[in-house]
């Protein structure tokens, strides 16, 4: 059995939202993006040492500006008006 805390489509895309390569351009970039932002300072050396992707994912995160964030929240989409059941 698969579980998910997020729905997973069939078809999978870019999300819009996402201004580029973040993590996996889904709406999933947000919580993670968040999460770097929460960690120490011994935790980022270690990421900006590691290797150069994760260097640039820190470097992205840190330097995204709060426009970009908001973006990132994620939308609604394929929402349509609730059909009363008939009396």
């Amino acid at each position: 059995m698969l579980a998910s805390p997020i729905i997973l489509y069939d078809y999978p895309a870019i999300a819009p939202e996402s201004a580029g390569d973040l993590f996996d351009a889904t709406e999933i970039d947000e919580i993670l993006s968040l999460r770097i932002l929460t960690l120490t300072e011994e935790e980022k050396r270690e990421m900006r040492e590691s290797d150069d992707r994760t260097r640039e994912l820190l470097q992205r995160t840190e330097s995204m500006p709060d426009e970009q964030f908001i973006k990132l929240h994620g939308v609604l989409r394929g929402l349509g008006p609730i059909k009363e059941e008939p009396k």
